[in-house]
């Protein structure tokens, strides 16, 4: 079964993706934010092909943003037993945190009572 698809930009457009099934498998693939449609798509490659002033292109950063007021936040890497893991799995899961946030704040506590 295909059906037009509305998905709403965050400029407040709307894109109508043609012929999308989500039940048959189709995935929406997203670049920037947008969804990659073929008139999308034909527009990058338009863009691409005029081609690209490199004084006017810019790096982005790679990986996580910094945890430290400035520069990089070093990690630090340790092995647990698997009941451990599967204890702060629990946890995380249960405060709605991730596995590191859990283990930063214990760090922390630890720390601040030395």
């Amino acid at each position: 079964m295909s059906n037009r698809e509305g998905i709403t930009n965050p400029d407040g457009t709307i894109d109508i993706i043609e012929d999308y099934n989500p039940d048959g498998g189709d995935e929406l693939i997203y670049l920037n934010g947008k969804p990659l449609t073929n008139e999308y798509a034909e527009q990058l490659a338009t863009e691409a092909e005029i081609g690209y002033e490199p004084t006017t292109l810019s790096r982005l950063p790679g990986g996580r943003p910094s945890l430290s007021a400035i520069g990089d936040s070093p990690q630090i890497r340790f092995r647990v037993p698997a009941e451990t893991r599967a204890k702060v799995e629990q946890i995380a899961a249960h405060e709605h945190k991730t596995v590191s946030q859990i283990a930063r704040e214990a760090l922390d506590r630890y720390l601040a009572a030395a």
